[in-house]
């Protein structure tokens, strides 16, 4: 599942609708905590970064995700190094996975793992490529023409800036522990919403 932000499309709590609603960088904590029927509640945090390597550059949706990421989203098979990232999210550390389609872009028919890309004038090491992939949908772009970073080095290095509002994440990606646990957790999350969104 995922939880976007937003704005409140019904009154409710005696506030009117059409309140706009954000998640806080880290309310994944406690509403993970508040819903024992989910099996991951995962912030994810993506902004258009300035990207170049030794060969080409581009404006190139960056995103930030947790090492479940990996694990769990049929979105991202990657190659060699995918292991990497489970740790490096808590050391925040600057290395980087490539979309198919960004890896051409930046690296031609150049191998890219090992190399180095600046970000923003930021080093990142890249330590894995994407598996070309069909792809028939997305929520905010193709996964193929992405970088993915570790969540806390995308909140340290290419946070939310004005006029977006600051420490905030862009949506939530959950998955629930079993299909019979999946309404109990959309009831648990809904509770969560209401408790620890920042306004």
């Amino acid at each position: 599942m995922i939880v976007f932000a937003g704005r409140t499309s019904m009154q409710a709590g005696g506030t009117r609708s059409g309140r706009a609603v954000h998640w806080g960088e880290e309310d994944y904590v406690q509403v993970a905590a508040e819903s024992p029927a989910c099996k991951y509640v995962m912030p994810e945090l993506g902004n258009d970064v300035q990207v170049h390597s030794s060969y080409n550059s581009g404006s190139i949706k960056t995103v930030g995700s947790m090492p479940e990421f990996t694990e769990n989203s049929q979105a991202s098979p990657w190659r060699k190094g995918a292991s990497t990232i489970t740790k490096t999210n808590s050391e925040a550390r600057n290395v980087a996975f490539l979309g198919s389609d960004t890896k051409k872009q930046l690296f031609s028919d150049h191998e890219a793992v090992g190399q180095q890309v600046w970000m923003n004038e930021i080093p990142y090491a890249v330590i894995g490529v994407m598996k070309s992939k069909d792809q028939n949908s997305s929520y905010d772009g193709m996964d193929t023409r992405k970088i993915f970073i570790p969540y806390n080095t995308m909140r340290r290095d290419f946070p939310n800036k004005p006029p977006a509002v600051e420490h905030t994440v862009d949506r939530l990606l959950v998955a629930p522990k079993s299909l019979m646990t999946h309404p109990d957790c959309i009831r648990q999350l809904r509770r969560s919403y209401r408790t620890y969104t920042q306004f």
